[in-house]
């Protein structure tokens, strides 16, 4: 990944994609958290991670949204992307059973996803706790996140275990496979 120095994401209310690809970038990275739209300079410069924003997917330039993509396509999410680029993908989805229903929820909303889960719309919010709540609630309440602070760390702690989880069970998969 091209070494970034400030992440940039949207502003306004916040969602499970955006704050989770905040929080792996912020475990290959600690820094600074933005809540803003994007100029085009920025969408242009790599030392800039632009998440859930921007219209653009691109990579090498760290830009990370999936609003541009066609509503017929796979659900896919800033998350989705980050995890992509990271390589780490394919295992996430594998590993984690949340993340499916996460990229339907972020892309489909509350009701197509009930209905690809094959349950009642109700219960697709009976799911949410006061962690989801408080955390995306306060993730949206300041315009800059910055270490130190404890919402910050949460984040980079959440993106740490995360990208642990996966790495290390794909080590150890491996290792079962070697021997």
């Amino acid at each position: 990944m091209t070494p970034f120095s400030t992440i940039l994401t949207h502003p306004g209310s916040a969602h499970k994609d955006e704050f989770l690809a905040c929080c792996v970038l912020l475990a290959v990275s600690p820094v600074a958290i933005v809540r803003r739209e994007p100029t085009d300079a920025e969408l242009a410069d790599p030392a800039i991670a632009v998440l859930d924003v921007g219209h653009r997917h691109e990579p090498a330039l760290n830009n990370f949204d999936h609003h541009q993509l066609p509503p017929d396509a796979t659900p896919t999410c800033a998350l989705s992307l980050v995890l992509q680029h990271l390589g780490v993908y394919a295992d996430a989805r594998a590993f984690c059973d949340w993340l499916e229903p996460a990229e339907w929820f972020d892309c489909r909303g509350a009701n197509t996803t009930a209905q690809w889960l094959g349950v009642q719309s109700e219960i697709v919010f009976k799911l949410l706790s006061p962690i989801d709540t408080t955390l995306l609630r306060r993730f949206a309440a300041a315009n800059r996140h910055a270490p130190g602070e404890p919402l910050w760390e949460m984040m980079r702690l959440i993106g740490t275990d995360l990208l642990d989880y996966i790495r290390n069970l794909r080590a150890r998969i491996n290792f079962v496979g070697q021997h």
